[in-house]
């Protein structure tokens, strides 16, 4: 009977260890998406921006800095003329 009751208490603290330790792999992986997020984020920002004071030699980089200047000039100009027909097309 001994035996049973400790093997009984054995499986049960087991079980709660697992748990313990399933909760805090759960809470370290949002963390790590939160991380992640926030680097993500920081790097969109610096190339959005593009003012970043270091020297950029990746090719990559450079033609989305491009890219996105690119955009935000047809952005302007797209707003100013073609943007009134679009609503009036709608109405």
């Amino acid at each position: 009977m001994e035996v049973r009751t400790k093997e009984k208490e054995l499986k049960r603290a087991y079980k709660e260890r697992m748990n313990e330790l399933k909760e805090e792999i759960r809470q370290n992986k949002v963390e790590k998406r939160k991380r992640v997020e926030r680097v993500k984020k920081k790097k969109e920002n610096i190339l959005r921006v593009g003012m970043k004071l270091q020297k950029i030699t990746n090719p990559k980089t450079l033609t989305k800095i491009a890219k996105l200047k690119q955009k935000k000039l047809l952005k302007g100009s797209v707003g100013e003329c073609g943007g009134a027909r679009k609503r009036e097309m709608r109405d």
